[in-house]
């Protein structure tokens, strides 16, 4: 090996070294903030034993409210579908609009294939740095309750009912009304985390 090889070999495995090292902290930092293994493995379990019905599909009905969904995964036990929301955020939270979200999801699933999909689901989320993965079940709404939140919503729309005070004023921010809003300023709070 000539003298001017040398450096380039020592600068090649430092590099290796240093790869091998950042995959590893990595790796230490994911397993630090995923879920609990108990919940992970449970989940896993009963989702590894399903066939997967529909991957990023959309749902469109017309009765009992007119919907159009599009839902991450559907996975089939057979008896029923069970739904998987993917999420991508920084922090481990399930919020009640994903909740909603995916009982939306159920409503119009339910409807559209003639199929018994379950009363709970699941929520992956993923770390958008970290790319680790947490499962999460979680229960969701009966049929009523989002017709309700529907019938809610458009009369809210149209002046018939006064919308509630956000429980956190960053929820705002993303709101497509925001600029019709009138809400009051309140004080932020984690209700709205399940």
């Amino acid at each position: 090996m000539n003298e001017s090889a040398l450096p380039l070999a020592t600068a090649s495995a430092t590099l290796r070294t240093s790869v091998k090292g950042l995959v590893s902290l990595v790796s230490r930092l994911a397993r630090v903030f995923a879920w609990p293994r108990s919940i992970r493995s449970t989940a896993s379990r009963e989702l590894a034993v399903r066939n997967l019905a529909f991957a990023e599909k959309e749902f469109s009905i017309q009765h009992p409210l007119h919907l159009r969904v599009r839902a991450d995964r559907v996975y089939d036990t057979g008896r029923s579908l069970i739904l998987l929301e993917l999420k991508t955020r920084l922090n481990r939270k399930i919020y009640r609009d994903d909740i909603i979200e995916m009982s939306a999801q159920r409503l119009a699933v339910r409807h559209s294939t003639g199929r018994d999909v379950s009363r709970h689901g699941y929520v992956l989320l993923v770390h958008p740095l970290l790319r680790s993965r947490s499962l999460h079940r979680v229960e969701l709404l009966a049929d009523i309750e989002v017709v309700r939140l529907a019938q809610r919503r458009l009369h809210i729309l149209a002046g018939r009912v006064a919308p509630n005070e956000p429980p956190c004023k960053t929820r705002c921010a993303r709101c497509e009304y925001r600029s019709e809003c009138q809400a009051l300023s309140v004080n932020c709070s984690e209700s709205n985390i399940i």
